[in-house]
C-alpha cells in the first residue's frame, strides 16, 4: 500500500503541476508534507524502531486526500481548459508593493520586536527560564498582550516587508524586523510558532516570487530542522542535560511523522472518538471564540486532552492525530461515512475557493490567502492545530489589518517606502 499511496499522490501531484503551471499549488501544499512523511517513515525511519504507519491508515489517508481533491474538480477543470502557462508574478508582486505604506508596516514590526525583546529580558530577569522553572516557560512569550501582538505581526508586516526586502537586499532596515520577529517567537520555545511563521514567507514566495521557489524549499527544510534541534539545546543547556543524537533524531521524527503514526490507533479502537464528525468540526471552529469565553470560565465545544500513544519500539509518543484522522469515524454506520466523504469533499471545494479566487486580488496581496494555507493546509497533517485559538485569530487578522496599510493611489513614489 506504500508504493501505491506514492504514485498515486505522485501522480496527482506531477498532473497537477502540469495543469496549474505552478509547482507550488493547494494540492501540493496539502499533499507534499503527507507524501514526504509516508516516504521517509515506511521506507526509512522504520528500521530505526518506529512503527509503519499501516495500510489501513494508508488507505484512509489516500481516500481523504482524494475526496479532497475531487472537491475542488470544478475549478480545477475550468483551469485545465485555459492555456498553461508557467508562473511569473514576480514583476506583477513588485508593482504591488507600492500600494502598501512599507514605512508604516517596518515601524509597527520594529515596536513589535522591541516590546516582545523588553518582555524576554523581564521574564528572563524573573527566572522564569532558570533550570527549575524552564518546563513551565514554554508559551510564556506568546501568551497575554504581547503574545497577541506576535500573532498580529505574523500578517501585516512580515509577509509585504519581507517581500520588499527581496527586492532590494541591501537595505538591511527592512531585514532587522523581521529577524526580531522571529527571535520573539523563538524565544515562546514553542517550535510550531517559529516554524509556522517560516511557512507563512515560504508560501508568500511560492506564490509572488516564484523565481525563488527552489532556494525557499531548501531553506524550509534546513530551517526547520536548525529551530527543532535549537529549541532542545536551549532546554537542555537551561536544565543542564546532555542529550544524545538519538535523542534528538527520535524527538523529530515523532514531532514529524508522529500524527500519522498515532493515527494506526483509530482502527485498533484505541482513540475514543467523542461525537460526530460535526461535534469535531465545531470543536475547531470555536477555537477562536473560546479564547473570548474562558474569561469568563465558559466554552462552547470544549475539546478534550488527548491521550499518548507510542509510535516508536523505544518508547517515543504523540498525542497528534493529523486533521483527516481526527474527523474519521470507524463505525460501521454507513451514515458516518457518507457524511464523512461529503464533508471532505466540501472542506475541498471551500478551500479551492478560496485559493482559485486569488486572481481577484490584482492590486493587493492575499495576506488572507497565505495565512490560510499555512495553517489549514499545509499543516493538515499536524491535526491538533486547529483547536488552537492562534491559527483562527490570525486569519482574522490577515483578512483586516493588512488593508489598513493599503493606500488606493495608483502611483505612488518609491522614496516614499
Amino acid at each position: 500500500m506504500t508504493i501505491a499511496f506514492i504514485l498515486i499522490i505522485g501522480s496527482i501531484l506531477y498532473c497537477q503541476y502540469r495543469i496549474e503551471g505552478r509547482l507550488v499549488n493547494l494540492y501540493s501544499i496539502l499533499m507534499s508534507p503527507y507524501l514526504f512523511i509516508v516516504i521517509f517513515n515506511n521506507l526509512f525511519f522504520f528500521q530505526f524502531g518506529f512503527y509503519q504507519i499501516s495500510d489501513k491508515t494508508l488507505t484512509m489517508l489516500l481516500a481523504s486526500l482524494l475526496l479532497f481533491y475531487i472537491g475542488g474538480l470544478p475549478f480545477i477543470l475550468r483551469k485545465r481548459k485555459r492555456k498553461r502557462t508557467i508562473v511569473q508574478e514576480d514583476r506583477v508582486s513588485e508593482e504591488k508593493l507600492t500600494h502598501y505604506n512599507i514605512k508604516n508596516m517596518t515601524l509597527l514590526l520594529y515596536i513589535i520586536g522591541i516590546i516582545s525583546i523588553v518582555r524576554f529580558y523581564a521574564l528572563f530577569r524573573s527566572g522564569t527560564f532558570n533550570s527549575d522553572t524552564i518546563g513551565d516557560a514554554e508559551g510564556m512569550m506568546k501568551s497575554g498582550i504581547v503574545g497577541h501582538l506576535l500573532n498580529l505581526s505574523y500578517v501585516v508586516p512580515p509577509p509585504i516587508v519581507f517581500l520588499y526586502w527581496t527586492y532590494h537586499k541591501k537595505q538591511i532596515y527592512y531585514l532587522i524586523p523581521i529577524i526580531l520577529t522571529f527571535a520573539s517567537t523563538f524565544f515562546s520555545l514553542i517550535k510550531y510558532n517559529i516554524i509556522s511563521l517560516f511557512v507563512i514567507l515560504f508560501i508568500e514566495i511560492c506564490l509572488y516570487r516564484p523565481k525563488l521557489v527552489k532556494k525557499s524549499v531548501l531553506y524550509l527544510l534546513v530551517f526547520t530542522c536548525f529551530i527543532f534541534f535549537a529549541n532542545y539545546y536551549t532546554t537542555s543547556s537551561i536544565v543542564g542535560v546532555e542529550f544524545s543524537t538519538e535523542f534528538y533524531l527520535g524527538h523529530f521524527w515523532k514531532y514529524v511523522g508522529g500524527s500519522l503514526i498515532v493515527d494506526n490507533y483509530i482502527f485498533d479502537g484505541y482513540i475514543p472518538k467523542s461525537g460526530n464528525i460535526w461535534y469535531t468540526l465545531m470543536r475547531y471552529l470555536s477555537a477562536l471564540p473560546n479564547m473570548f469565553l474562558s474569561l469568563f470560565d465558559v466554552k462552547i465545544f470544549p475539546c478534550e486532552s488527548s491521550l499518548f500513544y507510542t509510535v516508536s519500539e523505544f518508547g517515543e509518543d504523540s498525542n497528534v492525530t493529523d486533521a483527516f484522522g481526527s474527523l474519521y469515524r470507524t463505525t460501521n454506520n454507513l451514515s458516518d461515512s457518507i457524511c464523512y466523504f461529503l464533508v471532505i469533499m466540501l472542506i475541498g471545494f471551500i478551500a479551492a475557493t478560496i485559493y482559485y479566487k486569488q486572481e481577484k486580488y490584482r492590486q493587493k496581496f492575499n495576506i488572507f490567502l497565505i495565512v490560510f494555507l499555512t495553517y489549514f493546509i499545509f499543516f493538515s497533517f499536524f491535526g491538533t492545530f486547529y483547536i488552537l485559538p492562534t491559527p483562527w485569530e490570525i486569519l482574522v487578522y490577515s483578512a483586516i489589518i493588512p488593508n489598513l496599510f493599503y493606500r488606493k493611489t495608483n502611483k505612488v513614489n518609491n522614496s516614499s517606502l
